[in-house]
C-alpha cells in the first residue's frame, strides 16, 4: 500500500477524475509533494493557471524522474482528480509530455538500478564489505525498497476523506503500570484540538507532517522510501534521514549516558559492537510525540529504546530491531524491524515545503 502524508481523500476527490492540458510555467521540485504549473487556454481563448500534486521529489528521482521533464514551455496532458477546496488544482493520475504515452505517477523511468551515494567505495565501485579499522561497512545511502501501487490500489485508498478524531487510541500490545494509567488519564483529560473546516474534513494531522516536522522516530527511517545516509567516524556514527531531514549522532567512544544529559528531539544514543552487530542505546527525548512508539501513549523519563544494525554483506541489506521500554509507566516492551538496501540515488536534504498547507488550512 501506498503511504500517504496528509491524505490524498482529503485533500482531493479521487471519484471525480478528468483531462485537462496546457504548457508547463514552472515545476515546484519539492518535498512532500512536488508541484507542476502550467497555464490552461480554455475555448475562449482564456489563460487560468493551474496546478497539480506529483509524489515527492526525492522519491521522484529514485523512480527516475528529473525537474528537466518539466521545463519550461513543455506541453503537458494530466488526467487526474480535482482538489476539494481549491480551483484549477489536482492530483496527477497520469501525465503525457508533449503528446507522448501518458507516465503512472508510480511508473519507474530510465535506469537507476546503477549504485549512486554510497561512501567508501572502492575505485571499480565495488563496496567494502570491511572498513580499514575492520568493523562491518554500514556507511552510504540506503533506502526501503519502494511501494509502488497501481493506480486501482490508490483509488480504492484514498475515495473517502480522512475524518478527525481517534487519535489517542493506544497501540496494542503496550500495558500500562499504575502510574501508566494515571499519566494516560491526565493526557486524555488535556486539551485537545483537532482542525476541520466547514464539512467536517480533516485540515490538521496529530504527526504534525502538515507542519514540516518529523513524524516517528522509528518510522521516519523507512516513510516514503526516502534515501537514508549513513557517516562511519572513529568515534560517532551518524544517521541522516531522507525524510525531514532528522541527524541522529551514535557516540561509539562513551559507556554510559551523561548525568546531565540536554534532552534532545532524536535523543542521545551511545553504541557499541557486539561482533558484527551495531548495538544503540538511546534516552532523552525532547518530544513523546516524535519518540513514541505510537498515538497517546505516554512515556517517562524513563523511556528507553535499544536498536541492532546487522549488515548483509551478501544482499547489501541493513537490518535494524528494535525495543522500546519504559520501566514506570510500562509492563514489558514494545518492538519492530526493518530491513533498507544500497539506494539507487544520492541522499538530499529533504528541504521541507509543503505547498498543501498553505491552501488546505486557509
Amino acid at each position: 500500500p501506498a503511504l500517504s502524508h496528509h491524505g490524498v481523500g482529503g485533500q482531493f476527490d479521487l471519484s471525480q477524475e478528468y483531462e485537462v492540458s496546457g504548457v508547463v510555467t514552472d515545476i515546484g521540485w519539492v518535498n512532500p509533494h512536488a508541484y507542476v504549473y502550467f497555464d490552461v487556454t480554455d475555448e475562449n481563448g482564456q489563460v487560468e493557471s493551474w496546478r497539480c500534486e506529483l509524489r515527492a521529489a526525492g522519491v521522484l528521482e529514485r523512480s527516475g524522474w528529473d525537474r528537466e521533464m518539466f521545463a519550461t514551455g513543455t506541453s503537458i496532458t494530466i488526467f487526474g482528480s480535482p482538489a476539494r477546496r481549491e480551483a484549477n488544482t489536482c492530483y496527477v493520475q497520469t501525465i503525457a509530455f508533449n503528446g507522448g504515452e501518458a507516465v503512472y505517477r508510480y511508473a519507474q523511468l530510465g535506469d537507476t538500478a546503477e549504485e549512486a551515494g554510497s561512501l567508501d567505495q572502492e575505485p571499480d565501485g565495488e563496496i567494502p564489505v570491511r572498513l580499514a579499522n575492520g568493523r562491518p561497512n554500514i556507511s552510504g545511502d540506503w533506502a526501503a525498497e519502494q511501494q509502488l501501487p497501481n493506480y486501482e490500489v490508490v483509488l480504492q485508498r484514498n475515495l473517502e476523506p480522512r475524518r478527525p478524531g481517534g487519535g489517542r487510541g493506544r497501540q496494542v500490545g503496550v500495558r500500562l503500570t499504575s502510574a501508566g494509567a494515571a499519566a494516560a488519564a491526565a493526557l486524555e483529560n488535556g486539551d485537545s484540538v483537532v482542525q476541520t473546516d466547514d464539512a467536517g474534513l480533516l485540515l490538521q494531522s496529530g504527526t504534525g507532517t502538515l507542519e514540516c516536522v518529523p513524524r516517528s522516530f522509528f518510522r521516519d527511517w523507512t516513510f516514503d522510501q526516502h534515501v537514508n545516509r549513513i557517516i562511519q567516524r572513529n568515534d560517532t556514527i551518524t544517521l541522516r534521514y531522507g525524510f525531514m531531514d532528522v541527524e541522529r549522532t551514535i557516540h561509539m567512544d562513551l559507556d554510559q549516558h551523561p548525568q546531565d544529559l540536554e534532552p534532545s528531539l532524536a535523543g542521545h544514543s551511545i553504541g557499541r559492537w557486539e561482533g558484527d552487530v551495531l548495538v544503540v542505546d538511546t534516552i532523552g527525548f525532547s518530544s513523546a510525540g516524535f519518540a513514541a512508539v505510537g498515538s497517546g501513549i505516554v512515556m517517562s523519563d524513563q523511556y528507553r529504546v535499544i536498536e541492532s544494525f546487522e549488515l548483509d554483506a551478501d544482499n547489501q541489506t541493513l537490518q535494524r530491531t528494535w525495543s522500546a521500554e519504559d520501566p514506570l509507566y510500562w509492563e514489558g516492551t514494545v518492538a519492530g524491524e526493518d530491513t533498507l538496501a544500497r539506494a539507487e540515488t544520492p541522499w538530499q536534504l529533504y528541504g521541507c515545503d509543503d505547498r498543501t498547507n498553505e491552501n488546505v488550512t486557509n
